[in-house]
């Protein structure tokens, strides 16, 4: 049996309304996340400090405008 097989067995032998499987929702979820944000990094898909500063500033003076 695989580790993805257990797992899955674990889980549908909790009750839905337990903590457990929630804590366990929000732990997969932020790892995902992470992944996800690491991916993006080793990618290039990143902003600079003053790239992000200069498109807030920008959203600022728009909003403003509005």
């Amino acid at each position: 049996m695989t580790v993805k097989q257990t797992i899955h067995q674990w889980v549908e032998a909790l009750p839905d309304d337990t903590p457990e499987l929630l804590a366990l929702y929000e732990r997969a979820r932020l790892n995902r996340g992470l992944m996800e944000a690491m991916q993006s990094v080793e990618r290039g898909d990143v902003l600079t400090a003053d790239e992000i500063r200069a498109r807030f500033e920008s959203q600022c003076q728009a909003e403003r405008s509005a």
